[in-house]
């Protein structure tokens, strides 16, 4: 029998030799508390690893890891043999080659960064005016503008209402698509809402709809 998570071995009650699981099950804790990985690219074994080097199996494992493909892949001198743990859903290791945190989503290994997934999103567009307010309960999205001409100097003010905003939080906003030239910002962050002000320096004669892009950052004043 094994643990759910990492697949540690368990001792049977009148099993032989108990110091030999016991250890294994050691090893594995040793590997994936705080793991470090020395590189993530090698589909096949290198040739003298180190005690207790870990890898992390590419997609297309070979030799004696041929089978494992993503699986952190370790290596003990005292059994002379690589040790393999199946990772899960949010494992998180430290590539040290990269000095980059990679995490598992479940079918592959991606790379930290300052940002969201795939499913934070969403979008919603702007009725009747400018000045109209929009709700969207996502941490980031596009927000399309009410298709309109604009005069030159012209200031309008929206109120974003997000369940996730809180009131520390920095709220980023940037033009993503656009033919005229506007100007945003952001002010009145409040717990569940934002204020988003579009300005337009020059006139647009052409009505067109201008789609914004924003993320929630959360932060902290200490």
């Amino acid at each position: 029998m094994t643990t759910a998570k990492l697949a540690l071995p368990e001792l049977d009650v009148s099993q032989a030799g108990k110091e030999i699981t016991h250890n294994q099950a050691l090893a594995i804790l040793d590997q994936v508390v705080s793991a470090l990985v020395v590189d993530k690219d090698l589909s096949t074994p290198p040739g003298s690893p180190a005690n207790g080097a870990m890898y992390i199996v590419k997609a297309t494992g070979l030799a004696a890891w041929a089978g494992h493909n993503n699986h952190l892949a370790f290596w003990l001198d005292a059994v002379a043999a690589w040790t393999f743990v199946v990772p899960w859903d949010g494992c998180r290791v430290w590539v040290a080659d990269e000095k980059l945190w990679y995490h598992f989503n479940g079918s592959a290994w991606i790379a930290a960064q300052v940002g969201y997934q795939t499913g934070a999103g969403g979008s919603v567009t702007q009725a009747t005016s400018r000045t109209t307010g929009v709700t969207l309960n996502k941490s980031c999205g596009a927000i399309t503008l009410f298709s309109t001409t604009t005069a030159a100097a012209q200031l309008d003010t929206f109120t974003l209402t997000n369940s996730l905003i809180a009131a520390g939080d920095v709220v980023a906003v940037s033009v993503k698509t656009a033919t005229g030239v506007y100007l945003v910002s952001v002010t009145a962050v409040a717990a569940g809402s934002c204020k988003i002000s579009v300005f337009t320096p020059a006139a647009v004669g052409s009505a067109e709809a201008p789609v914004l892009n924003f993320a929630i950052v959360k932060a902290v004043a200490a």
